[in-house]
């Protein structure tokens, strides 16, 4: 079983997830405390780039993989783009630029 560090318990506890649905559509794995039963943090996701969805924008709801090669430049360009996201924005563009 997997653990984290606990701030309330002050120490390495084991942990309990469950999958979250937020408003937007997007999932994410919750982690709680399995001795104190509070939140620590939710747990990143490594989706492929294939399975990655576009969080917002024109493109809300669609594969990256299907976004046009200048909506990406445009999207890395404008600083809005962050994270694990820019990072598979990066990888598409480098796809689609072969």
């Amino acid at each position: 079983m997997e653990t984290l560090y606990c701030k309330y318990c002050e120490k390495e506890q084991k942990i309990y997830t469950s999958e979250q649905e937020f408003s937007n559509g997007t999932k994410h794995i919750r982690a709680d405390c399995l001795v104190c039963g509070r939140y620590l943090q939710y747990l990143p996701q490594f989706l492929s780039l294939e399975e990655t969805i576009m969080p917002f924008g024109a493109y809300k709801g669609d594969n990256l993989m299907s976004l046009k090669k200048d909506y990406i430049e445009f999207l890395i360009n404008s600083k809005v783009v962050k994270g694990s996201l820019l990072k598979k924005l990066q990888q598409a563009l480098d796809i689609k630029s072969l």
